[in-house]
């Protein structure tokens, strides 16, 4: 009987352990019980015959809970190995998606430079157009043209800067500096748009110094103004800045048509539009606020929206505070651009062109000459080569694209004539490229970046850069300013 109540025992204990296999378990508890069963029946009398008919039930009921277990546990390896199979699925999905998204934006950084090249070019002689001598009808035909292109510039300005953004092509330039000067000038900019609309524009702003990028702050905080001042018909608008802890909490309020709770999601995605169904491009063209959202994962501060319809909405991120430097007594007093007029022309300056699209290269010539420079113009690497045997002295700066034919570069091009003359050589590389490390490049070889379609403005400050004693802010990140009789596109979006 002790024998009986051991090996019951252990046919309890062990179907822990080999219970998941039926097969092994009811091979183990036959061999281990019916043998003692068959002992007692043999023995005979009551007391054994029901220790054998006990043994028997127990045997029964252990094998149920094995059958019950080995289904369980097949019906787990069956998920794990389901679970394993779908999280393989969605992690080759995964990779395709990426390498989608990757494609997408390298297509969208090809198709841009490549569209965009015509359209600078376009732009080119048509600002080359507005300087000419007109009758009332051609410039109004003009202005019309300019207003057309200005929009298709906007497209393509923002199409750049989500394939970029995507693409990672921009990194975060993080320091330490003023908030007030920047949304003060921010201010100024849209104060004459604001006041045509009969709103008003406030600017609440504290002398904090923080620490985040300056210039993708400032495409945050100017794309969210623009948004603001597109759809806000009476009332105003406000920026305003709180403290909170260790963070500065900037705020963009308005008082314009809102947005619905089943919209506010959507209005950060690629061309969606509360109020613009029927795709008015003077409202925007839908990429401000996705940019927006872009920029702020990208410098760590998400955009927060809250929002009723019909009563205005509130955008806003926070951003780290930063020490405020002790002020140099003798340092000398700031000058900013707006001081430093540029002069009407530079007489006797020799500039340097590299351009292979003939359309483009004769505009630039043309501006270049009308602001009193001399020109050598040349289409490739090859020709700059032939014109530096006969360029007597350096020129006073290099302009040159960034694509040339010949298998080189503007790059190239940059450091050929630099060696002949000096390495500090002014130069200036035009590029319509979205996922080449330009950037990059441009600080370590020390040249200005423009983008296409490139304004005589963006060229001439370029120049004075070099030229006048003036530190001209850098131009990679900063948007074109629009062509004269234009209206000014900002990149709204909601």
């Amino acid at each position: 009987m002790v024998v009986l109540a051991l090996l019951l025992s252990l046919a309890a204990a062990v179907l822990a352990n080999i219970g998941a296999s039926l097969p092994i378990y009811a091979v183990f508890i036959a061999g281990a019980l019916l043998p003692t069963a068959v002992y007692r029946v043999l023995l005979g009398g009551a007391m054994n015959l029901g220790l054998c008919i006990g043994a028997l039930m127990m045997m029964l009921v252990l094998t149920l809970f094995a059958s019950r277990l080995a289904a369980a546990t097949h019906r787990s390896l069956r998920i794990g190995h389901e679970n394993r199979r779908l999280a393989g699925a969605l992690e080759q999905r995964t990779r395709e998606a990426e390498r989608a998204n990757l494609d997408k934006s390298r297509f969208i950084a090809a198709a841009s430079h490549d569209l965009r090249q015509p359209v600078h070019t376009l732009g080119l002689l048509l600002d080359v157009l507005q300087g000419q001598s007109l009758s009332l009808q051609a410039q109004e035909t003009v202005t019309r043209m300019a207003h057309v292109l200005d929009s298709l510039d906007s497209l393509f300005a923002g199409l750049l800067d989500i394939s970029r953004l995507d693409s990672g092509a921009i990194e975060p330039r993080r320091t330490d500096f003023a908030l007030r000067p920047l949304l003060l000038a921010l201010t100024d900019e849209f104060n004459a748009e604001v006041l045509a609309k009969g709103l008003s524009l406030r600017c609440r702003a504290s002398d904090v110094w923080i620490r985040s990028d300056p210039l993708l702050l400032e495409r945050i905080l100017r794309n969210l103004l623009a948004n603001a001042v597109r759809y806000t018909l009476r009332g105003g608008i406000v920026i305003a800045c709180r403290r909170r802890a260790a963070l500065l909490r900037i705020e963009v309020w308005d008082s314009g048509i809102g947005i619905a709770d089943a919209q506010q999601g959507a209005v950060f995605n690629e061309f969606y539009q509360v109020a613009n169904r029927q795709r008015d491009p003077d409202q925007g063209l839908g990429l401000g606020l996705a940019i927006v959202r872009r920029l702020g994962a990208l410098l760590g501060c998400p955009i927060e929206l809250r929002s009723r319809l019909g009563r205005g909405s509130v955008f806003r991120f926070s951003v780290p505070l930063a020490t405020v430097p002790e002020p140099l007594s003798d340092a000398p007093p700031a000058v900013n651009d707006a001081q430093a007029a540029l002069p009407p022309g530079w007489p006797e300056r020799q500039v340097l062109v590299v351009e292979d699209d003939a359309h483009a290269r004769d505009a630039l010539v043309s501006w270049l000459a009308s602001w009193g420079c001399q020109v050598v113009a040349c289409a490739s690497a090859a020709a700059v080569r032939k014109a530096l045997e006969t360029i007597p002295a350096a020129p006073d700066a290099l302009v040159t694209d960034w694509r040339l034919p010949g298998g080189e570069d503007g790059l190239d091009v940059v450091r050929l004539v630099r060696q002949r003359f000096r390495a500090t050589l002014p130069a200036i590389l035009i590029t319509g490229d979205a996922l080449d490390d330009a950037r990059r490049l441009s600080r370590e070889h020390g040249f200005v970046l423009l983008h296409k379609p490139v304004r005589p403005a963006a060229l001439r400050v370029a120049l004075g850069a070099h030229w006048l004693p003036v530190r001209v802010a850098e131009t990679v990140a900063a948007p074109s300013p629009p062509r004269a009789g234009a209206p000014r596109r900002q990149e709204g979006a909601s």
